[in-house]
């Protein structure tokens, strides 16, 4: 019952922007310690097992994506929403990785919606690079989505992929994925591809899904990269 009641209270009140900063602090707090989000974390750790495999790692946007295979690639989903880039660093470390595995991460909105300060965001995600590049094959990073989500300010979420691209721009661990620009190339406007501002529709999900497409194959259970033209 209290899981129910916590997961209800933040889609309800984050929904029509009720929460003040340290209001949507508390109730994250309650939810990342909830039995639900505790299920989901184990639920993962299942999911990984020994499999070779392309994981999506983030919140709500990535969970929209539903396909289970891309390429002979098994996609395992390991984002739960309403993750921050602290509470992933956190639960990250809970998973046993290998090689022959690789991540694509695209996470962050939900620390703007909580007025997290993107350089923080940054280095959050860089924590998470560190611990995962010595453990799987090839990390890529995406930036955030422009959002039509009046608790999330699309001036952050610009700055915050200038800074994605400026720290990643060179490195050898990552590759980044430019998702934000080329979702603007394709919908004028964030309601034609999210459902409520903020949440990845059927066709923003189908776009997405695309793109990840792009990225890699798997061969005989080895994941070979391809390289961006």
């Amino acid at each position: 019952m209290k899981k129910n009641i916590a997961v209800l209270s933040i889609v309800i009140l984050s929904k029509y922007h009720i929460l003040t900063a340290s209001g949507r602090l508390m109730m994250k707090q309650a939810y990342f310690e909830s039995a639900y989000y505790s299920s989901m974390v184990e639920l993962q750790q299942k999911k990984i097992g020994n499999q070779s495999g392309f994981f999506l790692v983030g919140d709500s946007i990535l969970n929209r994506i539903s396909t289970t295979e891309l390429n002979n690639c098994s996609i395992i989903n390991l984002s739960i929403p309403g993750d921050t880039t602290h509470q992933l660093l956190k639960r990250i470390k809970l998973h046993k990785f290998k090689k022959h595995q690789q991540a694509f991460i695209m996470i962050g909105v939900n620390d703007i919606g909580t007025y997290v300060a993107p350089n923080q965001i940054v280095e959050n995600i860089d924590s998470i690079i560190t611990y995962l590049s010595p453990l799987i094959d090839k990390i890529f990073i995406s930036t955030v989505l422009k959002t039509g989500a009046l608790s999330r300010d699309n001036g952050h979420i610009n700055h915050l992929n200038i800074l994605l691209k400026h720290q990643f721009h060179h490195s050898e661990q990552v590759t980044i994925i430019d998702a934000h620009a080329m979702f603007n190339g394709q919908f004028s406007a964030p309601k034609h591809y999210t459902d409520d501002g903020l949440h990845l529709s059927e066709e923003g999900a189908a776009y997405l899904t695309a793109i990840l497409r792009e990225i890699a194959l798997c061969k005989n259970n080895a994941v070979t990269v391809k390289e961006s033209q």
